[in-house]
């Protein structure tokens, strides 16, 4: 009789690296324009008062635009094998039912188009690209989510690909007074 112990299946890793990571941080040309307005207000400060109000100014507009622009930038678009996550919002894959590269003119006119409220965004005033997201979920309000991106063609490959995942039956295995599962969370 062999002592060994049975052989156990590897455990799931959950540190396999996203299939989409992408930081939203200001382009170096928004940190170049807002550092010479933020230039501009301290001369104009130290050119009326005196030089400790000078330097406090340029602490707090300098201070200000660093603020500003890390905090708009902190937004992540990121896709991983169980959901698609877009700043503080996520998306399971079994609601996403399709994905669209949209071009910066295409975007303009999603954009312009999504006042209707069925649309969540998740944009930056720098990225003129967007992914348009097809959502499947008969309890969420939003229809869609429009999402930024640097890289709209990778990123819409990457969500067609997950798109329907695990979806249960639509018909018999989902009752229609039965609710969405608790992991899918929209912010």
């Amino acid at each position: 009789m062999n002592d060994a112990a049975p052989s156990q299946q590897p455990a799931a890793r959950h540190d396999d690296p996203p299939l989409h990571d992408e930081r939203l941080w200001a382009p170096l040309w928004w940190w170049l324009v807002g550092g010479l307005v933020a230039f501009t207000f301290v001369v104009a400060v130290w050119w009326v008062l005196t030089d400790a109000w000078a330097i406090g100014a340029a602490v707090v507009f300098f201070g200000g635009l660093a603020a500003v622009l890390l905090g708009s930038g902190r937004g992540r678009v990121r896709a991983d094998e169980t959901s698609l996550h877009a700043g503080g919002a996520n998306v399971e894959w079994e609601w996403v039912s399709g994905a669209v590269p949209l071009n910066a003119k295409q975007s303009d006119e999603a954009l312009a188009r999504a006042d209707d409220g069925r649309t969540w965004l998740f944009t930056r005033p720098w990225l003129k690209t967007h992914v348009r997201v097809r959502l499947a979920d008969p309890a969420d309000r939003n229809s869609s989510w429009l999402v930024a991106t640097r890289r709209p063609r990778q990123l819409a490959t990457v969500v067609l690909a997950h798109a329907g995942a695990r979806r249960p039956d639509d018909g018999a295995a989902q009752g229609a007074d039965q609710a969405a599962p608790a992991g899918n969370s929209h912010a």
